[in-house]
């Protein structure tokens, strides 16, 4: 039987490097792992990955926010001690916690909210632009050496101030800001005393994918959580083409845009809900994105979201501004509202407060005379 090859796992302190594995024939003090554990630790990740992208996918109405269930289920797969996702949201010009969703702390929620709430306060705090993130750290995950290596060093206040008094001293923290575009939806991070690696890097990673489609449905539905009535009259709301159908592919709802496309277009939603029903993987290449949607006595159905509406309608949102007696301003914005986009994610690619677009979304919608997004996106694909 050939010898096994060993990896030697230095013993590194948090913060100074990237904690990955370093090839060698052991130290003293060092921690040997032969490559079959590793192996075999691999595919447990897998399947924890696995098990995780698929409760993503699944949307429960009546259910907790995705992000609550996150969190509990971080520690275990990337072996760290605590997890943490909050978002952070601006109010009268200064910024404030939002959502706090926390595993392990021995703080409570509230006070980890005050703690932050305060930081946030002060110069310098944090690393990123809440209101629109760097690409350096969008959508990656990143250690406090990565932070460093970028030249975007957690400050002295997070080290000095808010690490002793929740228990963080000496700790490492990989933390990944997701957004879409350039907008943040959450901060997702974990900690623990060991360096994070390329390992955990990875697991974090592969949850990306899933974890941004459900974050920007449920923000585009302005909830996390929905009672079935409601969550119907929220898909109102989506500017996006949206329906619901079962596992036979028989539709059971369609929102303004959707039925507008079923008319304007069938064939590529007939394309989406077979290939979804096929093979979920399949609905991304039609222009949808997919989630399962499970509620209490219903029978299991997919919704479906248009991920890119149809490629002419920044170009007829463009053609109806002087119909409609749209500022340029507005007919911006209106380019953006008809390629599916929220108004946080709108306000990040403008540079402009999000009550602005609001405003602008509004006289929109009163100069085309209609009554929700999804009806406007329905005036758009019928004006020739």
């Amino acid at each position: 039987m050939p010898p096994v090859r060993r990896l030697t796992l230095a013993p590194q302190s948090p913060g100074v490097n990237n904690g990955k594995p370093q090839v060698g024939a052991g130290n003293s003090g060092g921690l040997e792992v032969d490559q079959a554990l590793m192996a075999r630790m691999a595919q447990v990740d897998v399947r924890r990955v696995r098990d995780l992208v698929a409760s993503l996918e699944t949307l429960r109405i009546g259910g907790p926010p995705v992000l609550e269930g996150l969190v509990a289920e971080l520690p275990d797969l990337l072996h760290a001690e605590r997890s943490f996702a909050f978002s952070i949201e601006e109010t009268d010009g200064r910024w404030e916690m939002g959502f706090v969703y926390i595993h392990a702390w021995p703080a409570s929620r509230a006070k980890i909210r005050q703690l932050m709430n305060a930081a946030l306060a002060i110069p310098g705090y944090i690393t990123f632009d809440p209101r629109r993130t760097e690409a350096l750290q969008r959508n990656v995950p990143l250690s406090l050496f990565d932070l460093d290596r970028i030249k975007r060093s957690i400050s002295r206040t997070y080290k000095e101030e808010i690490c002793p008094q929740v228990g963080l001293v000496a700790y490492d923290q990989l933390r990944m800001l997701v957004c879409d575009r350039s907008s943040l939806l959450s901060v997702v991070a974990a900690y623990r005393p060991e360096p994070f690696g390329a390992r955990e890097k990875t697991a974090l990673r592969r949850l990306l994918p899933a974890l941004r489609t459900r974050l920007t449905l449920e923000r585009q539905t302005a909830t996390a959580s929905l009672h079935e009535t409601a969550f119907v009259a929220a898909l109102e709301a989506i500017s996006s083409a949206a329906l619901l159908v079962d596992l036979r592919g028989r539709i059971s709802h369609l929102n303004a845009a959707a039925r507008a496309l079923f008319e304007h277009d069938p064939a590529s939603l007939r394309r989406a809900i077979s290939d979804v029903l096929r093979a979920p993987q399949l609905a991304a290449e039609s222009g949808f994105d997919a989630l399962r949607l499970s509620a209490p006595g219903c029978p299991e159905h997919r919704l479906l979201v248009q991920r890119a509406p149809a490629a002419d309608l920044a170009a007829r949102a463009a053609a109806v501004s002087n119909r409609w007696g749209l500022t340029p301003g507005q007919t911006r914005v209106l380019e953006l509202v008809a390629q599916g986009l929220a108004n946080k994610t709108i306000a990040a690619e403008l540079g402009r407060s999000e009550n602005t677009v609001e405003l602008h979304v509004t006289a929109i919608l009163r100069k085309a005379q209609v009554h929700s997004r999804s009806e406007l996106i329905a005036r758009l694909l019928s004006m020739s």
